[in-house]
């Protein structure tokens, strides 16, 4: 009976009643499949019971196990002093200092099945055993055990850390309980104390970097418990890959990295299809552009022919008018023999420059390959102004050419091509009032409006025609070599105007440069410029 319950026990169940229902406890309740012995309620209201080999605790309606005393439990004892006392079949028990021993032969019983405990009026624990009845006697031995931690307790620890081992080692000053049956209770840092336990060693877990103590006390079989000796201390690093901070900002890192990698990945996908798409626009312009530019160069095609034709019909009309006009004329006065001469003379003087016309259209429109070869240029302008001058009686030449040969790797004929051009071309201009110049130098530098340049570098053989023309405006220089333009007006001195555009074309074709200088009123210097080797 405890207090105004009426508990009764059987095998795997114990209950309890006040007069009018019953509360049950079956295994699914915290019971084990042991038959109740003994059920005691402590001074401080907590009900226990033992059961077997082990002691139970209700709390809330449910039984729970807080120890177990390796064989059958005979009876229980709460002492005056609030102490807890188990007689079992393997000795007597005690519940001191917040923790459980045990006492059998060694600790002085004379046999280890005890049936009955008894408290006596001046607080001494009698046991009854199957060899008699015996005596606590705890003023035997009042000394505690003194502990010693077995691991070096300098200031300073190498290589303890997670995982170490520290082991101690307790003894019992009189000797009464032996060094294997001591029990020990240890703490780190400020940590609460463990429960007392036979374990003499443990084992460091995770551990924070700085300073760390560890503080070990023992106690005997008596109840005995040492005061805390100086503890172990030491100081501890922790290794960069156990840092959890350092692994959180490592993480981190990483983290970030692979967002960054992420968010450059993406970034690089979308260039590439941003740099397909301008490919694509390129591409579509550059083809929109191509076919605008063979569009452009067709319709200059065209105009070009135009041009030509529209300047061939205008020669060749104004010839035609010059035969027309000469032929009325001698129809009309056919007994003046010196009119009919001087009529026939001119017809012959527009069929000729018919000839000139067309001869001109031949050379413009067709010329062989180039056949280069070293030329003395002296000799190669001289036969040009011979040419030029048995072509053309009215055509008066100065040549002014340094006294030693000029060897020059050129193609002859173009070079006299381009001359015979200039030469008549100058001649036209002066209206057969002066005399054309043309002088052989060496250059190091060009001078004059470019007409076209070339790639070629210096020294450089030049070659100048001069006249004393009309010369030409600043701003037709550039016009000079289109086909058909001339600032000559019409005349039985009349030229073609494809004079220097064939000069031109001529000294694209050879690789030469050809540049020009003008003075309206004073005359024109056309220069041609070849590299010396």
């Amino acid at each position: 009976m405890v207090g105004e319950e009426h508990w009764v026990g059987w095998a795997q169940g114990a209950a309890y009643t006040t007069g009018q229902d019953w509360m049950i406890y079956e295994p699914e309740d915290g019971m084990g499949s042991e038959t109740p012995q003994r059920l005691m309620e402590l001074k401080n209201g907590k009900l226990w019971m033992a059961a077997g080999s082990h002691v139970y605790e209700l709390d809330r309606n449910r039984w729970e196990k807080i120890y177990y005393a390796g064989d059958k439990i005979n009876d229980m004892l709460e002492t005056r002093d609030g102490g807890i006392w188990l007689a079992t079949n393997n000795g007597v028990h005690p519940f001191i200092n917040d923790g459980w021993l045990s006492h059998n032969t060694q600790e002085g019983l004379p046999s280890n099945t005890v049936y009955k405990l008894f408290e006596d009026r001046t607080g001494n624990i009698l046991a009854a055993t199957t060899r008699g009845l015996c005596r606590n006697v705890p003023e035997s031995d009042l000394s505690p055990p003194l502990t010693t931690i077995l691991t070096d307790t300098t200031a300073s620890k190498e290589g303890i850390g997670k995982g170490s081992e520290i082991r101690f080692q307790g003894v019992d000053r009189w000797q009464q309980t032996s060094a294997s049956r001591l029990l020990y209770s240890y703490r780190q840092d400020n940590n609460p104390w463990s429960a007392f336990s036979p374990t003499n060693r443990i084992v460091l877990g995770d551990l924070a970097a700085g300073n760390h103590r560890i503080e070990v006390r023992s106690m005997d079989r008596n109840g005995n418990q040492e005061m805390p000796r100086p503890p172990l201390s030491f100081v501890y690093t922790i290794p960069w890959k156990e840092d959890p901070r350092l692994m959180e900002l490592i993480m981190g890192a990483m983290v970030i990295m692979v967002v960054l990698a992420g968010l450059a990945v993406n970034r690089h996908i979308r260039l590439k299809r941003s740099y397909a798409e301008v490919e694509r626009l390129v591409r579509s312009r550059t083809e929109e552009l191509e076919k605008a530019n063979r569009e452009l160069l067709q319709d200059q095609k065209m105009k070009a022919l135009g041009t030509l034709a529209s300047g061939i019909a205008h020669d060749f009309n104004s010839i035609l008018s010059i035969i027309k006009g000469s032929v009325q004329l001698i129809e009309s006065r056919s007994q003046k023999p010196e009119i009919i001469q001087k009529r026939i003379q001119r017809i012959h003087s527009v069929i000729d420059q018919g000839a000139g016309i067309v001869h001109s259209m031949l050379g413009y429109v067709r010329r062989g390959a180039k056949r280069i070869a070293s030329a003395d240029l002296n000799e190669v302008v001289g036969e040009a102004v011979k040419m030029a001058e048995a072509s053309r009686s009215d055509v008066e030449v100065q040549i002014m050419k340094p006294p030693h040969p000029m060897e020059v790797p050129v193609d002859a004929d173009l070079i006299k091509q381009i001359l015979i051009n200039l030469i008549h071309n100058a001649s036209e201009a002066m209206q057969d009032k002066g005399i054309v110049t043309v002088r052989i130098s060496q250059k190091n530098q060009y001078r004059g409006h470019f007409l076209w340049k070339s790639d070629i570098s210096t020294p450089l053989a030049c070659i100048e025609v001069e006249d004393q023309g009309i010369g030409i405006e600043e701003a037709n220089l550039a016009r000079v070599i289109e086909p058909f333009y001339t600032t000559k007006a019409f005349s039985a001195r009349h030229g073609t105007g494809l004079g220097l555009s064939m000069v031109y074309e001529m000294a694209k074709e050879m690789d030469a440069s050809l540049t020009v200088e003008s003075t309206p009123g004073q005359g024109s210097s056309f220069r041609i410029f070849i590299a010396l080797k």
